[in-house]
């Protein structure tokens, strides 16, 4: 939460936060892989894919 505040703060816009709550440090619920992954391939598709 401290990094969220630190990028808000200066107005940051270019990052997003994806809290897994019922998670601990590793994935063990199907839906937060899938989401984790969705999120990766995104960011590749956004940033690599050209």
């Amino acid at each position: 939460m401290r990094l969220a505040q630190k990028l808000i703060e200066p107005r940051k816009n270019n990052w997003e936060l994806a809290p897994y709550l019922v998670e601990d440090h590793g994935f063990i619920q199907p839906g937060s892989w899938a989401d984790d992954y969705k999120r990766i391939l995104k960011l590749f598709d956004t940033n690599l894919k050209r």
